[in-house]
């Protein structure tokens, strides 16, 4: 039986440090029908040189440059420019297990599913080899409906994009990243997994950890406020969704700006975060665990902060687990 091509899409900027390490990573997959799709988005150091490089010793590394326009578009142009059934995604900083790409198309196939997803390990800086952070994530099939509640219900991205092979046709029809800068950026992935899941889209979470995500100070990621702000951007947009009840809309919009009011208190960004409780009780109303965040906020914001965290911890613990 001939394996499916695969396409895998790595967005890139100013990513000389850490680039080449994340390409051998492919290079390492155990399955071998892949291409590489490399989009410098207008990088200024030696990305350029670094991937030519690798260009030069394999066939399957191909490179593109683009004037910066951001993740978003970077990896829609990688999608367009690619040829595979399946698509991967990588970023230029994060590493992959060799044997992703083997299980992860086997699982695809048994399960009939149009997403699969893993988990992996956090790791900081250039200390791969850590793997006492497990990247939380949730296990077994979904169907549409199921993923696209608990997506929003409980504002988090449960899918980290770089443990994600989909079909092309499943992104293609859902309508690729959102590329509005202002709106989404930092939750571009988060976005589309709801869209695919509204149209019905089927999702399979892997009980494998298969990939490395590495945190380090010129990372992608942005200021957890604007992530979180960004999220809460994709909640208003479904809010109005006749599959959600009334108490569901409730949580959702409540722990999407909850969790955007402790982001802004970590920041120290004291009147942001001030107007973000007000948009929480204007859509949880005076329930007793928004009267007890209020009261926390005013007269002790950093308890507020803490209560939240040990809320967030307990849950990515259950979800790795």
């Amino acid at each position: 039986m001939t394996k499916p091509f695969i396409s895998i899409i790595m967005p890139a900027y100013n990513a000389e440090r850490y680039i080449a390490e994340s390409i051998r990573s492919v290079l390492a997959q155990i399955y071998q029908n892949w291409e590489l799709v490399v989009i410098d988005d207008g990088s200024t150091d030696k990305t350029a040189e670094i991937v030519r490089g690798f260009v030069l010793a394999d066939s399957r590394v191909k490179y593109i440059f683009q004037p910066n326009m951001k993740v978003a578009a970077a990896r829609n142009r990688g999608i367009n420019e690619s040829s595979g059934d399946l698509i991967a995604f990588l970023d230029s900083d994060d590493l992959w297990m060799p044997e992703k790409l083997e299980r992860q198309e086997v699982a695809m196939r048994d399960g009939n599913a149009d997403v699969v997803f893993c988990s992996g390990f956090i790791f900081t800086g250039d200390d791969t080899a850590d793997e006492s952070t497990p990247y939380p994530s949730i296990k077994g099939t979904f169907d549409g409906a199921a993923m696209f509640k608990l997506l929003l219900v409980e504002v988090a991205n449960k899918i980290p994009i770089l443990s994600v092979i989909a079909r092309r046709e499943a992104l293609l029809d859902a309508g690729l990243f959102d590329e509005s800068p202002a709106l989404y950026y930092g939750a571009e992935d988060y976005d589309l997994w709801v869209r695919i899941a509204r149209r019905g889209g089927v999702f399979y979470g892997m009980d494998e950890r298969l990939v490395r995500y590495r945190v380090h100070a010129k990372g992608m990621s942005r200021k957890r406020a604007e992530l979180v702000s960004a999220m809460v951007c994709v909640v208003e947009k479904y809010r109005h969704d006749t599959n959600f009840s009334r108490d569901e809309m409730r949580r959702m919009r409540g722990g999407g700006y909850r969790a955007l009011t402790v982001a802004l208190i970590e920041e120290n960004r004291v009147a942001e975060a001030k107007e973000s409780m007000r948009k929480l009780i204007a859509c949880d109303g005076f329930g007793l665990k928004t009267i007890i965040f209020r009261v926390l906020m005013r007269f002790a914001p950093h308890h507020f902060d803490a209560l939240n965290k040990r809320r967030l911890d307990a849950r990515d613990k259950l979800a790795a687990s």
